[in-house]
């Protein structure tokens, strides 16, 4: 199984933007699917909805549809004259450090961007404007076009970091980080032991377990062991996307004590369990 591989088509931006318009008729657009892309749709006419594992968000004209990455989605076309942009971009990219970093950093990054929503419906014309605005930009293809939709994406970027769709991200200077570093790559390297605990990554640092959880808390803005099951479940998608082990298997290939809080946990963080996650694969209608 495969997740989506969004093409670039902005120079020198990793995003894909485009237009739709007048489909003509209802219809499903996409089978569910996911990809590294936080995904905006700005609907410019009609109705559209996006289908989530157990939930739905619908909009209307002038209103945003935000899918946060690697959340299963497909979307539908509700009504004839359904028209959008859409906006698809990796935030983390943007960041200095971020992409092409060390493993245990480009972790760290997706940890700290990850917002409280996996969907959500954005009424504020601003964002809308914002979208509108860097389509312009890409059809009309003007001198400094590129500058123009980068401004644009870091105001949508700013928008979803305030509104707690995506959480700030950490700077990679941050002298907390850099005294992490050493237990990070521990836990990219090691998050397999099911023994893997705090005593054993402050170990690592020489550090009183007490002390290293408030280094810990203060660099990330989270708990360790929230931020080790974070880990055990991204490598865990590596394993449900690319091998036909079973999901028994792969909760413990990744660490989890038992299949029953691997699932547990991966539903909290991905809204959908393990199998649809498998099951989910893109497919252009």
């Amino acid at each position: 199984m495969q997740n989506e591989r969004v093409r670039r088509n902005l120079a020198e931006i990793h995003a894909f933007i485009s237009l739709t318009e007048d489909i003509g008729h209802t219809e499903k657009l996409c089978d569910i699917h996911y990809h590294d892309e936080v995904e905006l749709l700005l609907l410019t006419g009609g109705k559209l909805s996006c289908y989530l594992d157990g939930g739905c968000v619908t909009a209307s004209t002038g209103q945003v549809i935000f899918v946060d990455s690697r959340v299963p989605h497909w979307t539908a076309a509700e009504t004839a004259d359904c028209s959008y942009i859409l906006l698809q971009f990796i935030p983390d990219d943007f960041e200095p450090g971020s992409r092409g970093g060390r493993s245990a950093v480009r972790s760290l990054y997706r940890f700290a961007r990850k917002g409280t929503e996996s969907a959500r419906l954005i009424e504020d014309p601003a964002v809308a404007a914002a979208i509108r605005s860097a389509w312009e930009e890409y059809a009309a293809k003007r001198e400094g076009a590129g500058k123009f939709i980068l401004s644009h994406l870091y105001y949508l970027m700013g928008w979803l970091e305030r509104s707690g769709s995506l959480s700030a991200s950490v700077l990679p200077d941050d002298q907390a980080i850099q005294k992490l570093l050493p237990a990070l790559e521990y836990i990219d390297s090691h998050y397999g032991m099911q023994e893997l605990s705090l005593e054993t990554a402050s170990d690592v640092l020489g550090l009183n377990p007490a002390y290293f959880c408030r280094l810990f808390k203060r660099a990330t803005g989270h708990g360790f062991t929230e931020y080790l099951n974070f880990v055990r479940v991204t490598k865990s998608e590596e394993l449900l996307q690319n091998t036909s082990l079973s999901i028994l298997d792969i909760s413990l290939e990744v660490g989890f004590s038992s299949v029953s809080y691997y699932n547990r946990i991966f539903k909290r963080m991905k809204n959908c369990t393990p199998s649809v996650y498998r099951s989910a694969q893109y497919s252009a209608m």
